[in-house]
């Protein structure tokens, strides 16, 4: 893909040396690494120019040469089918990698998007792999983020598979406030970076089914939803309406059942 505004590394000769300052470090990478050892890890990566709203980090169809660490902002990544429909696969937060998808062919097969202004910083991987070799709990912390990653997919798509719409809503919620807790913000007041199009287009649901599940958490006393700002006023409960099987109506989420 060609170079976008606001896609271009940094100085090439400047190599990132933030990462032991950076508030997310207890998260990404250098958690696996020693803090003696954070220079090695520190000389391979590339700091980015910010990623504009809508801007593509990387496209389907791109060769394969790098992971991106979210030092702010948010991806999402999307596959497109034959028939020229964009799905969503998945929202990543900061401190979490994207680009997985190209690893096993050298082509990406996703795009990722900027959902707002991004920063990011780029991992060569065959570099990376090269301090891998040297440092094995640094492979380690990478196959497990790739297990988390694959475990999280099967619970969406178990979910897309056997939840009702309010209960698929109040599932991704749930999960939000844990990331958003993960990252030292708070779990129960945040702002959704994606649009209601787009938790419709990845949990297989019409932007209006949304607006009723919303609503319908809120009748619940669950949740207040202002726009993109969402507070969670009973996380127990939350969790209870997540857990529902089925396509119950949304009208039964209010009842005494889940207190």
């Amino acid at each position: 893909m060609p170079v976008l505004p606001g896609l271009s590394r940094l100085d090439p000769g400047r190599t990132c040396s933030n990462c032991r300052n950076c508030r997310n470090n207890t998260l990404c990478l250098p958690v696996a690494v020693a803090s003696s050892e954070w220079m090695r890890l520190e000389a391979i990566i590339e700091p980015m120019q910010p990623v504009a709203a809508g801007a593509h980090l990387f496209s389907s169809g791109d060769r394969f040469t790098a992971l991106y660490a979210i030092h702010s902002g948010s991806i999402k990544t999307c596959v497109g089918s034959e028939a020229g429909v964009q799905h969503i696969t998945g929202f990543h937060l900061p401190a979490e990698l994207t680009g997985f998808d190209g690893i096993a062919s050298g082509i990406h097969t996703n795009d990722g998007v900027a959902m707002e202004t991004t920063t990011v910083c780029r991992i060569p991987y065959l570099q990376l792999l090269q301090l891998m070799r040297k440092l094995p709990s640094l492979q380690h912390h990478l196959l497990w983020l790739l297990g988390r990653r694959i475990a999280g997919d099967f619970r969406i798509f178990r979910a897309l598979n056997t939840k009702c719409a309010v209960a698929r809503v109040a599932l991704m919620l749930v999960g939000l406030s844990q990331r958003f807790q993960a990252r030292r913000y708070s779990a129960s007041s945040y702002r959704l970076p994606m649009t209601r199009g787009d938790i419709g287009n990845y949990l297989g649901l019409e932007i209006e089914t949304i607006s009723r599940a919303l609503s319908a958490l809120h009748a619940a006393g669950a949740v207040e939803i202002a726009g993109r700002e969402v507070h969670i006023n009973d996380l127990a409960l939350l969790k209870r309406i997540s857990q529902q099987a089925g396509a119950a109506d949304s009208a039964e989420v209010g009842d005494n059942r889940y207190r």
